[in-house]
């Protein structure tokens, strides 16, 4: 069978990203069809129609990896220009079987495929095992878990799927030369591992990947890392977890196996600052870590709690006090506004921390703040229910953000200064990611 798997177009110019779950997706299918990979993102559109010419594809699979930025001072939705696009696509290839999935979907699953007729199929959460057991069972989607199907007029969904197993998967990037993604170091991601055992108030992961961490062999990473370099000739790359240094052994094997190998890679990845020590930070540094993002969300204990973070002042103050009087490796901080029983001293420790922390530190890359995106099957959705911030059966499918008054007004100043001070630091060039 012919499949063909797109990335879907985010609708507006920007970098690139590299479609690395469809590229799993595509691994995963394995050599009993016919796959091909193509991002809508990188082709012009007489591109798209020439390969839907010459492959003639029986299934085009379309993967919404993001729904929208997530950034209250940047808020796009990437949904709005898809059922067009989509149309579009139906036109080509009338014949073929149309599926979506990716992220982006998993989140709103229902109310994407009522919003997208001409999608005969979606696929929940991870995809390897169910597309691939889809194409086995095309004409019996019932007998697929994991699935959304239309019975006539009916939307069914099939139940859960079974999370794969990742230790040792096959190399994902051999169905898409990943070369042309090497602007930028988060453009080409590699996952060590799936899950996230973390709480945070707003985080969907959880929910897309589940809570238990599954871990990739530290070697077969740095393996692919290494195929990677010699045949494609990349440079630069990102961790594609929630959370690189967790757990923390298995992150250092990684970090020893690179700097052992000597592949000269630069790379960033998210890092919690529970248990975040020197001697890890040189670990990776060695191994070519050259920006720890950080996402402490708040910085008084109140914002911590309430944010569901585990950890407190005290080790955020330990983890900037490693940089402090540095100017290399860079680091990042992402931050939460007007969160829940925000007042004006959390106001004020982020203002401080945006005017004067980019003078203090030399090696801080980026301050971001922003309010939280309000995600179905959250604690932050059931918290915005409750506090009628939205209603229970509100479309959060366009960006949704929690920020309630009395502190909404001080949001939108931030946000405009924010876009103020990132398009002069961009004009002065102080920007490298």
């Amino acid at each position: 069978m012919r499949v063909l798997l797109v990335q879907a177009p985010l609708g507006r110019t920007q970098t690139p990203v590299y479609p690395l779950g469809l590229v799993t997706i595509a691994a995963g299918i394995g050599d009993h069809h016919e796959t091909q990979v193509l991002d809508a993102n990188c082709c012009t559109r007489d591109e798209i129609e020439d390969r839907i010419d010459r492959f003639r594809p029986e299934v085009i699979g379309l993967g919404l990896r993001n729904i929208d930025t997530t950034q209250s001072h940047d808020p796009f939705s990437y949904f709005r220009p898809l059922p067009g696009f989509v149309s579009w696509l139906r036109e080509l290839a009338d014949e073929a079987t149309f599926v979506v999935g990716g992220p982006g979907f998993s989140m709103f699953p229902r109310e994407v495929m009522e919003a997208i007729p001409q999608f005969d199929l979606g696929v929940e959460r991870e995809g390897e095992l169910v597309l691939r057991a889809l194409l086995h069972s095309l004409g019996a989607p019932e007998s697929v878990p994991g699935l959304y199907y239309r019975d006539r007029s009916q939307l069914v969904y099939t139940g859960s799927a079974p999370l794969p197993d990742i230790s040792d998967p096959p190399f994902p990037h051999r169905f898409l030369d990943p070369s042309p993604y090497q602007d930028e170091a988060f453009q080409l991601g590699i996952q060590s591992k799936r899950g996230c055992a973390h709480r945070c108030l707003y985080c969907n992961y959880p929910y897309l990947n589940g809570r238990r961490l599954r871990l990739r062999n530290p070697d077969r990473v740095v393996d692919e890392l290494e195929q990677l370099s010699k045949e494609h000739g990349i440079r630069r790359f990102a961790f594609a977890d929630a959370i690189f240094n967790e757990p923390r052994e298995h992150a250092a094997q990684i970090c020893r196996a690179l700097a052992r190998r000597k592949l000269g890679l630069t790379w960033t990845a998210y890092f919690t600052m529970r248990g975040f020590d020197r001697p890890f930070l040189e670990l990776a540094a060695e191994a070519g870590c050259e920006l720890f993002e950080f996402s402490p969300d708040g910085l008084s204990q109140a914002t911590l709690d309430a944010l569901q973070k585990e950890i407190n002042e005290e080790q955020i103050e330990e983890v900037l006090g490693l940089f402090e009087n540095a100017s290399h490796p860079r680091f990042g901080l992402q931050l939460m506004f007007n969160g829940p029983r925000a007042r004006i001293r959390d106001f004020l420790l982020l203002a401080r921390a945006a005017l004067l922390w980019p003078r203090k530190y030399r090696a801080l890359e980026f301050v971001a703040i922003t309010n939280m995106r309000i995600y179905p099957e959250t604690p932050l959705f059931r918290l915005a229910v409750e506090e009628r911030v939205v209603d229970p059966d509100q479309s959060l499918l366009l960006p949704v953000f929690y920020n309630p008054w009395p502190l909404r007004p001080v949001s939108w100043v931030i946000h405009l200064g924010g876009r103020l001070r990132r398009r002069i630091m961009k004009w002065r060039g102080l920007y490298r990611f």
